[in-house]
């Protein structure tokens, strides 16, 4: 988990000199997150690239309901818990859409948690380019 911390936290630092003007002053800058806006300045420790959920069903037979997400947040729960410990503020989901991205249940999992959780409005095209 350190090693994971470390190198997210190279990549958050790195990101965030995008957040500040030349002069060193704030932009003002927003973050949309699952719950809401955030300031940028106020993100903290992120994870960057991470998947609560991912299903690799066929596009085709993807159904409503194909989990049960009482027991998905039963389970991913104390992970989030965990990464408290690591002062990790933020986590950014980037399961695709028809991979099992869930923003109803990230919201979710935010609001118990605590940690702001961050989604793209992507579609995942390795195996089918657009």
């Amino acid at each position: 988990m350190k090693s994971i911390l470390i190198n997210t936290s190279i990549a958050f630092l790195f990101m965030s000199s995008f957040f500040t003007t030349a002069s060193g002053q704030n932009t003002n800058l927003k973050i949309i997150t699952v719950t809401g806006e955030m300031p940028a300045s106020k993100m903290g420790i992120a994870l960057t690239h991470e998947h609560v959920l991912v299903d690799f069903t066929m596009i085709d037979s993807i159904i409503p309901n194909r989990y049960n997400k009482d027991s998905v947040l039963f389970r991913v729960s104390p992970y989030f818990e965990e990464l408290k410990a690591y002062k990790v503020t933020a986590f950014v989901d980037c399961t695709p859409e028809f991979l099992g991205r869930d923003p109803q249940l990230l919201a979710e999992l935010s609001k118990k948690s605590g940690i702001r959780i961050l989604t793209n409005t992507g579609w995942y095209a390795a195996d089918h380019p657009v």
